[in-house]
């Protein structure tokens, strides 16, 4: 991400994050979806700025993995953020990178599958 805004023209209290959701994979002669709640996302960041304001997210378990957050991307989940914009905006811009893993029981169905993976940019 880049912002080339100046900090005068931040709005105060100001912040950003960044979210990501997947559809479903459909298979593409006809076999069984598979969930978005077993594609799972490990955030990284590559460049945070040297303020250290600029966080990656928790990583996204698949419903394939145990515990009470093992949802999957079904939802909005975060992959970065920074609480004030204003304070971070000198250093111009970040770079984040998330490893994106598919978790399947055996008998999923072989053959192509495609789903789309969205990202938002809030302030």
């Amino acid at each position: 991400m880049t912002d080339t805004r100046l900090p005068d023209q931040i709005p105060a209290g100001a912040g950003w994050y960044v979210i990501g959701t997947s559809t479903d994979f459909t298979g593409t002669t006809g076999q069984p979806a598979i969930g978005a709640g077993h594609l799972g996302r490990s955030p990284s960041l590559i460049d945070g700025g040297e303020s250290g304001q600029v966080a990656e997210g928790d990583v996204v378990e698949t419903v394939m993995d145990s515990g009470a957050d093992a949802v999957g991307l079904v939802d909005q989940e975060l992959l970065a953020l920074a609480l004030d914009s204003a304070a971070i905006a000198p250093e111009g811009q970040w770079t984040a990178t998330a490893g994106l893993f598919l978790r399947t029981p055996a008998t999923v169905s072989p053959g192509d599958y495609a789903a789309n993976l969205t990202l938002w940019l809030f302030e």
